[in-house]
């Protein structure tokens, strides 16, 4: 459970950074 839950949190975080500024760019 641990192990899926670190992966959830680094996938979410890989998310954030990698389509942030993109998304951002958009609303903007």
């Amino acid at each position: 459970v641990d192990y899926i839950f670190a992966f959830n949190m680094e996938l979410k975080c890989f998310i954030y950074v990698f389509l942030g500024p993109q998304l951002v760019q958009l609303h903007l």
